[in-house]
């Protein structure tokens, strides 16, 4: 019995000591750097850099003075550079409470999950993101410029030959 227990706190011993050397991922992915040989020495610094199978999110930087129209849960058009006549539609998770400064101008960080992943999706592309901020449909859109406002409506002048007409408009949005 003594030969068998000692056996297994050997067999114990050298179970801890795998352990203590094998890296585990915290989750699924895809190893797409190793910055470490066989038999080199693991210290604090990165040793792999591990992409999880999808659940891509994109990071955009909001100025401050759009930060307000965002909430959680808003849609979005998404553009990348990689495939320009293909629009993804995503939706924000998260923003950032706490602004970082980039040249003097304050920018919050807003993270969006992507509603479809393409297969051809890869980590560290650029992208234009169009958040919705309001919607309309079957309206005319007219710039703002053309449209004198009092209120909820709007007169637009038009010229046919050489008079001039005004039109009372309704405005859904500005």
């Amino acid at each position: 019995n003594a030969d068998v227990a000692a056996a297994q706190a050997r067999l114990a011993r050298i179970d801890a000591t795998l352990e203590d050397r094998t890296l585990t991922a915290p989750f699924a992915g895809m190893v797409s750097k190793l910055d470490i040989l066989p038999g080199e020495t693991v210290d604090t610094n990165p040793v792999v850099t591990l992409i999880a199978d999808g659940d891509f999110e994109l990071t955009a930087r909001i100025p401050e003075i759009d930060i307000g129209k965002l909430l959680v849960g808003q849609s979005a058009n998404v553009t990348f550079d990689a495939r320009a006549n293909e629009t993804l539609t995503a939706a924000i998770e998260y923003i950032a409470f706490e602004a970082t400064e980039i040249d003097g101008v304050a920018y919050y960080e807003a993270r969006l999950k992507l509603n479809t992943e393409p297969a051809w999706l890869r980590s560290g592309l650029n992208a234009d993101i169009d958040i919705i901020i309001n919607e309309s449909t079957n309206a005319l859109r007219i710039p703002k410029r053309f449209i004198s406002i009092n209120g909820i409506e709007g007169t637009i002048r038009t010229r046919v030959g050489e008079d001039t007409t005004s039109t009372t408009v309704g405005i859904e949005l500005v």
